[in-house]
């Protein structure tokens, strides 16, 4: 994995979390994001590990994820149905960078997996981010 760049580090509110092919954290403007790293083919069992963790940042709040893909990442059917199905997080925005094979990934998810919540893809964070937060709910 690329790891972060340093502006993504200063922009944690939390400790990042994870292992080597995924970095969970919470961020200053109470979005959550995820980076995947390259190459990696993603499976239940990490997609349970990943949403354990947006659980445990969560706090029982609703919020929005921003998810960061490299390339040539691949997922399960089983991996796509748990995203698609949990209820605890208010939208979704998925950052795909030049990859055709994750494109596909994403349209097939949009369209026949068709997730719980307000889901879009971006092809950069900063377009992701600002549509997430005209999604957000002012933090009490």
């Amino acid at each position: 994995m690329k790891g972060l760049v340093p502006f993504e580090i200063e922009m944690a509110a939390t400790e990042i979390f994870g292992d080597n092919f995924a970095q969970v954290f919470l961020r200053k403007d109470d979005i959550i994001q995820v980076q995947i790293a390259n190459n990696f083919d993603i499976d239940e069992e990490d997609t349970e590990m990943i949403l354990d963790i947006i659980k445990d940042l969560s706090k029982d709040r609703k919020l929005a994820v921003l998810v960061i893909y490299e390339q040539f990442n691949t997922f399960t059917e089983e991996a796509m149905q748990l995203v698609a199905n949990h209820d605890f997080t208010l939208a979704d925005a998925f950052v795909i960078n030049d990859s055709f094979v994750l494109t596909a990934f994403a349209n097939y998810y949009l369209h026949y997996t068709k997730p719980k919540r307000p889901t879009k893809i971006f092809d950069n964070p900063s377009d992701a981010i600002l549509w997430l937060k005209t999604i957000q709910t002012p933090i009490q």
